[in-house]
């Protein structure tokens, strides 16, 4: 006998059935999508998908992270469309973080949350409505809050006004901000993996040469310490070492640790040092701890600086090292722009970098550059830095430190005086001395002009197009596939000198990037010339034509452009050598040949591609470099790139012609094609051609 075929197989093999199990296989499908999914963002800038620094930073969260959203109901197109980002956003950043991390929705339409919206300090704001044919105000709520261990931040609102009209949300650098600045504000050593030791190295020959308060320097320092841990979930350790004199010298190479040499009568000279170092696996950081000696009534009184504010050095320098710092060194004396004067200094740049960092002035000539100082501006100085002046800015290069420039290749005298009017500006080549430190580092700074006929322009009724060849234009093609450029379209320099690194270029040491060059129709004037449009015109001789860097990133461990300290002086007794000839940690050097760039943004800076320039070069050299492309995301930044007129003549007889003929000689194709296959179908079966 046959055996019977089971029911459920003959189920499964009745056609009539297949309808059914198709739909039961499409509502499978659709439950296990709705648990693991997967897209494909085809945005050139990833505007749709979470950064790798956003992931990275929510998977190092150590403890549970909330985020509370406050949004009305009912919202105008753009805004809605807003909240319905951030809401896909907040997922994106559920998934990456898992139980650490939370959101909460509340309905705003309860006066519950409404209360406790203002008790965590978000505010109302009026967005614009269109309804029944009439233009009014409606008052919505559209803020995050975000809680973790003890600290609260805000969004509030999530996006500006501005930002709703124009589309650009960059709501994830906001939010990735924001959480990074809550759990710094936690622990500094949130998401840091290695182990960070406090090291003292203190040699015990000190004790002869009678300093104030070395005995108690061990209990000093680990009070201070005692307190920052507590901070940071005892996460230093600390220890206390006792160098030879051997090692004296090995230490301030390694770390830039003071070396003391004590000279005595009669004895040979007997090195020892002094110093306290931050470390995590190769990284370190140098606490500011030092010995200097004083003359008073004739007899020498040698003092430890740096105790008084030992904790608040010690924290400084973990923010250093952990690239947690938000502190930068805005250099002044020397006739660099104010950053409080809005007229003729750069009170926008300024607020610009508010948001993030905090800018402190600093007179080299009576400071030193403190320690966890992030990056140093130097921007459009006009006069000469002293040898000592110098000598700090090549000693923090050397030593790992962040150093940005803005230089001008001329000072513009204007004219004064009743007569002022009849009177062009004069063109002086501006001398500081940082051409000369440059040059050890292998970069030449031109004095003259990078004029560009690929410039800013502008119709005017008087004269017609207005070609402004004093700002370069710099497109895709002359910006640098780097995270600082990477997703601009365009950017321009006024009044840009030209760079040269050729020096630089040849050192093993360095890295260098070109982040900006003019295009290849540019040309350069030292002298005889008027930053005039109506003066300048584009030369005859187009081959003197070429590009020029404008702004160069050097990268890399710097030697130092002196032999040693300048201002140092050999004593009977105790004296100090902190020198550093080569550096063993990677600094950073950023020349933009102008500082008109920091003058030419307007109000809504961070809008701007100037302006988001700006700030992925601040956040580079602050070692925030993840931050930089997150931030222009999403930003519609580009331009069209320029074509010449028999090119565009090309391309529009194609669009209207070319595209028409190509649909017909297909459609012959296929006729032809056709016809074919017809004559041989009848030549297979009839025998004869038709």
């Amino acid at each position: 006998m046959e055996k019977q075929e089971n029911k459920f197989i003959t189920f499964l093999k009745n056609p009539s059935w297949d309808i059914y199990l198709f739909a039961l296989l499409i509502i499978l499908v659709n439950l296990v999508a709705a648990r693991a999914f997967f897209r494909i963002d085809l945005t050139q800038s990833k505007s749709y998908t979470l950064s790798k620094a956003s992931r990275d930073l929510i998977k190092s969260i150590e403890e549970p992270l909330s985020v509370k959203v406050f949004f009305s109901s009912n919202l105008p197109a753009e805004e809605n469309s807003a909240k319905d980002y951030v809401t896909d956003l907040l997922e994106e950043y559920q998934n990456a973080g898992g139980k650490n991390f939370s959101v909460e929705y509340f309905n705003m339409d309860k006066k519950e949350n409404q209360d406790m919206a203002l008790d965590y300090g978000l505010s109302q704001f009026q967005v614009q409505e269109v309804k029944s044919d009439e233009v009014g105000f409606k008052a919505v709520f559209m803020g995050l809050v975000f809680t973790y261990a003890d600290q609260i931040e805000c969004i509030d609102p999530i996006a500006s006004q501005e930002e709703f009209s124009n589309q650009n949300y960059r709501f994830e650098y906001k939010i990735t901000s924001t959480i990074s600045s809550i759990i710094s504000k936690a622990s500094l050593l949130d998401g840091v993996k290695d182990d960070i030791t406090l090291t003292l190295y203190k040699s015990d020959i000190l004790e002869k040469a009678g300093i104030q308060g070395f005995e108690e320097l061990d209990s000093i320092v680990e009070a201070a310490l005692k307190n920052i841990n507590k901070k940071n979930r005892n996460r230093i350790a600390y220890k206390s070492l006792n160098p030879s004199s051997s090692e004296a010298e090995e230490l301030l190479q390694k770390y830039g640790l003071q070396v003391l040499t004590l000279r005595e009568s009669g004895r040979s000279p007997v090195s020892a040092t002094l110093g306290l170092v931050l470390q995590a696996g190769d990284s370190y950081s140098t606490v500011p701890l030092q010995i200097y000696s004083q003359n008073i009534l004739g007899y020498t009184l040698n003092t430890i600086s740096g105790l008084d504010t030992l904790e608040e050095n010690i924290e400084s320098s973990l923010q250093s090292l952990v690239k947690k710092s938000a502190k930068i060194a805005y250099v002044t004396g020397h006739g660099e722009l104010n950053t409080k004067d809005s007229r003729e200094g750069c009170t926008n740049f300024a607020s610009l970098l508010s948001s993030t960092y905090s800018l402190d002035d600093i007179d080299l000539s009576k400071e030193n550059i403190s320690a966890g100082t992030g990056s140093l501006i130097i921007n459009g100085p006009s006069s000469s830095f002293s040898q000592e002046e110098l000598y700090k800015i090549d000693q923090y290069l050397v030593r790992g430190g962040n150093v940005i420039l803005f230089l001008d290749p001329f000072n513009v005298i204007q004219p004064q005086g009743q007569q002022a009017q009849y009177e062009m500006p004069q063109y002086i080549p501006n001398k500081t001395g940082l051409e000369t430190l440059l040059s050890k580092y292998g970069i030449e700074e031109k004095n003259n002009y990078v004029f560009d006929e690929q410039c800013i322009s502008q119709m005017t009724q008087q004269y017609g197009k207005v070609n402004f060849h004093y700002v370069p234009l710099m497109q895709k093609e002359n910006l640098a596939n780097h995270p600082i450029s990477k997703n601009l379209g365009y950017i321009y320099f006024r009044q840009a000198g030209e760079l040269s690194s050729q020096e630089a270029e040849q050192n093993r040491n360095l890295k260098v990037t070109r982040l900006a060059s003019s295009s290849a129709k540019s040309w350069t004037a030292s002298e005889n010339f008027i930053i005039h449009p109506l003066y300048i015109s584009a030369p005859e001789d187009k081959s003197i034509e070429q590009s020029y860097p404008l702004s160069l990133l050097v990268e890399g461990t710097f030697t130092s452009a002196y032999d040693s300290d300048p201002t140092s002086t050999t004593s009977e007794g105790l004296s100090a050598n902190s020198h550093i000839k080569n550096g063993n940690q990677t600094g950073r050097l950023l020349i933009i040949s102008t500082s008109c760039v920091t003058q030419d943004i307007g109000e809504n800076a961070d809008q701007q591609p100037i302006g988001l320039f700006l700030q992925n070069l601040v956040d580079y050299m602050n070692g925030r470099s993840d931050l930089c492309t997150m931030r222009t995301k999403g930003l519609n930044v580009n331009v069209l790139e320029k074509t010449s007129s028999s090119l565009r003549n090309l391309i529009k007889y194609f669009n209207e012609i070319g595209l028409a003929v190509i649909v017909a000689l297909f459609g012959l194709f296929a006729y032809v094609s056709r016809r074919n296959h017809r004559n041989k179908i009848r030549m297979e079966y009839n025998g004869e051609k038709k």
